[in-house]
């Protein structure tokens, strides 16, 4: 899936479809199927996969990740932050990749505080894929011009132009 964090949205959908063909009931791949079919703007057929995935995994982290991008797709906060019982907080703060799943699910949801809370502390985690999070992710837009973001950004470039193995 580094596809999706190089913006090639398309690609990413290929290998997602690759998945979900491997584990077609798996959440994760219900999971990842629904983030991939958002990134390309296919909404309906993203919320579809939500859907499938809370029926068949209800209350599965993945299923819940599912559920914070379609919340946020539909502009619903409140639902997006009623999803995050103290459990699933804990699970998506521990990690990156999830912390930056709830910052764009509330950015979808123009969110902005909430958003810039999440995807300051994924960078504090590590998540420092400047050019994905400044230019190429599309769920970030809106919270782009926000001082806060800019300033966020300044940061992740240094990291991420300085970053050595």
């Amino acid at each position: 899936y580094v596809s999706w964090f190089d913006g090639q949205y398309e690609r990413g959908l290929e290998a997602s479809w690759r998945h979900l063909a491997a584990r077609p009931e798996a959440p994760e791949s219900l999971t990842h199927m629904a983030w991939s079919l958002a990134w390309v703007g296919r909404i309906d057929e993203a919320v579809t996969f939500v859907d499938k995935n809370v029926a068949i995994a209800p209350g599965h982290v993945h299923s819940k990740l599912g559920l914070l991008v379609k919340y946020g797709l539909q502009g619903d906060a409140a639902s997006a932050r009623a999803e995050l019982t103290p459990e699933f907080h804990d699970w998506c703060f521990r990690a990156p990749i999830w912390s930056y799943c709830v910052a764009a699910a509330f950015a979808l949801a123009n969110a902005k505080d909430d958003a810039l809370e999440w995807l300051e502390h994924a960078v504090d985690l590590g998540w420092i894929n400047y050019p994905f999070l400044a230019e190429k992710d599309p769920f970030l837009a809106n919270i782009r011009r926000e001082p806060r973001f800019q300033k966020l950004m300044e940061r992740v470039k240094h990291e991420w132009e300085n970053f050595e193995a």
